[in-house]
């Protein structure tokens, strides 16, 4: 008996029979379910093809481009399964696999949007005092932006009263200039 690297116990040695792994085969190789599948394909393919308008050349060909191609895939099979059992078991695991994703920004905003229209309702449906919270709410906006209003149009007389000043002041310094440019101007002439 073999005994396990990390621990020094002795493992258990079971012979697997032949016939185990082992389907009935034609000549060795090819499983006897792979070659009926490969044959129904066939059949369908050639049910198929042949019910179109082309040429017998023409369907022999579409034949050998399509049909074969399949009816090999069948005969060989997928990783030793028949197609359709492959196929089978990989869409079984397909069904049964739960993927996790992480929150798209679309996901997010899609919430968000719900929740705020929630909220609105809410607060719509809530009364006190004969006014819903709603209204209260749009009296301290629209307070606020009376407010912000005054705000801006004070800073904006501010700002004109400082233009003014500074535009008298240019005046008067571009008339001094004058002056002494037509002084200057004067003196050389005579």
């Amino acid at each position: 008996m073999k005994k396990s690297v990390k621990e020094d116990i002795p493992l258990k040695q079971i012979r697997i029979p032949e016939n185990y792994s082992k389907s009935k085969k034609i000549a060795k190789r090819i499983n006897i379910r792979n070659f009926i599948e490969a044959f129904i394909w066939g059949a369908l393919l050639f049910f198929i093809i042949w019910e179109t308008g082309f040429l017998l050349k023409v369907k022999m060909v579409f034949f050998a481009c399509i049909a074969g191609p399949i009816i090999i895939l069948n005969i060989y099979g997928i990783k030793n399964l028949s197609v359709s059992l492959f196929l089978f078991r990989y869409l079984r695991f397909k069904r049964s696999t739960i993927s996790y994703h992480l929150r798209s920004v679309a996901d997010a905003k899609k919430e968000s949007k719900q929740s705020i229209f929630a909220k609105v309702e809410n607060i719509a449906n809530s009364a006190e005092d004969g006014t819903s919270i709603a209204q209260k709410y749009f009296g301290i906006a629209k307070e606020a932006y009376k407010q912000r209003k005054q705000e801006q149009h004070n800073n904006a007389t501010e700002v004109h009263e400082k233009l003014d000043i500074q535009s008298k002041e240019n005046k008067s310094a571009f008339c001094v200039a004058k002056e002494r440019i037509a002084e200057k101007f004067n003196r050389s002439k005579k």
